[in-house]
């Protein structure tokens, strides 16, 4: 079987990231962690509906994810990538030690992208490459 060297994970929301902005973030630290553990909670239901076969034996020791955001309309003067980043930093620690081993500046890339889609609507890819 050839080795896993890319996987896409979809979650067809953009649950809690708003909340999870530094902009918006509440102040309640509890209400703030369940948000997150709900986020983690969510990305890791859609990577575990991805096929074993299709997800690495071991988390990579380096990757670049492709991180794109789709809403279904313009906010304002549309979304920061860094906040939108930001707002999904429980998803990107729930992949660790599943897909990578961990997310420091020097294993992890992130390539942050914003689009419109007024048909789909709102969702978040995640499409996670190895790096040799």
């Amino acid at each position: 079987m050839d080795e896993v060297t890319k996987i896409i994970i979809v979650v067809p929301s953009f649950n809690n990231v708003r909340k999870l902005t530094p902009n918006n973030m509440p102040i309640d630290r509890k209400y703030v962690g369940k948000l997150k553990q709900d986020q983690a909670n969510e990305f890791l239901a859609y990577y575990n509906q991805i096929h074993w076969t299709l997800r690495p034996d071991e988390p990579w020791q380096k990757a670049h994810l492709k991180l794109t955001f789709i809403a279904k309309k313009k906010r304002g003067s549309g979304w920061d990538l860094d906040n939108l980043v930001a707002g999904v930093k429980a998803s990107i620690d729930a992949a660790k030690e599943r897909i990578i081993v961990d997310d420091a500046a020097d294993k992890l890339t992130i390539e942050p992208y914003y689009e419109l889609d007024p048909i789909e609507g709102e969702k978040i890819i995640y499409e996670y490459t190895k790096v040799e």
